[in-house]
């Protein structure tokens, strides 16, 4: 009886967990649905030790069961081998995405020895001259360029959450210590990718619009300065 209740417990708990996941996220993908399989596994260990118990059930049920069981973790095998193959999580969410590679590489060392797309070679190579450039003293990276701290060897921001959605990367309720976290970070230099802005709260973006001005010349990225150091460095006149 006490194996059947922790299998059961498993089970809810598991199911619950898979289910917040895929709520949260926003979207199906399979790593979530891995965790439900967990949750039907266990579920089926507890039937059948009920089952057992009771006699109520005759053990073939619970044999076509495994059965089916076994056939749905070769389908969701296959299924992520095929997913993997063709790169579809990449396609799907990923705007450096290409179905071919380019012939140039990046140049930082930090992403030596990878094969990217032409749209990636071209903002990472913006990057680079934004920064060489109008020398920040603190620079925000927004998203889809979070990597950009990494790969250039910058510290990310204090107290900053790692990228902004509000109630994954971090508690909805800290919207504001967020915001504020960012506003002490008085970073002079933003850079955004092609103006996307997801998940940026409105609190921020009014900041963003009431206290920095755009730098003409960038094409794949959207790139902001304060007004002060607009005033002291002139805007770059042509992009690499």
């Amino acid at each position: 009886r006490g194996h059947r209740t922790l299998a059961g417990i498993a089970a809810v708990v598991t199911g619950a967990a898979a289910v917040i996941a895929v709520l949260t996220n926003g979207e199906n993908k399979l790593v979530d649905m891995t965790i439900m399989l967990c949750a039907i596994w266990a579920a089926y260990a507890a039937g059948r030790r009920a089952g057992d118990e009771w006699r109520r059930v005759p053990r073939p049920v619970f044999q076509v069961l495994a059965c089916c069981i076994a056939a749905l973790c070769l389908v969701w095998t296959g299924y992520g081998l095929a997913l993997a193959a063709s790169r579809d999580r990449v396609r799907a969410i990923g705007p450096f995405y290409a179905p071919t590679y380019s012939a140039r590489k990046p140049s930082t060392p930090f992403f030596a020895g990878l094969q990217a797309s032409d749209e990636f070679i071209a903002v990472e190579e913006q990057l680079a001259y934004v920064l060489k450039t109008l020398e920040p003293t603190s620079v925000f990276f927004g998203p889809r360029l979070q990597w950009a701290y990494a790969a250039f060897g910058i510290h990310s921001p204090l107290r900053e959450p790692v990228w902004w959605h509000a109630g994954v990367s971090y508690a909805a309720a800290k919207d504001g210590e967020m915001v504020k976290a960012w506003r002490d970070n008085a970073h002079d230099v933003l850079v955004f990718y092609r103006g996307d802005f997801s998940y940026i709260p409105p609190d921020l973006f009014a900041q963003v619009q009431q206290h920095y001005l755009p730098v003409e010349g960038m094409e794949a990225l959207v790139v902001l300065v304060t007004r002060e150091k607009a005033a002291k460095h002139l805007a770059p006149q042509a992009s690499p």
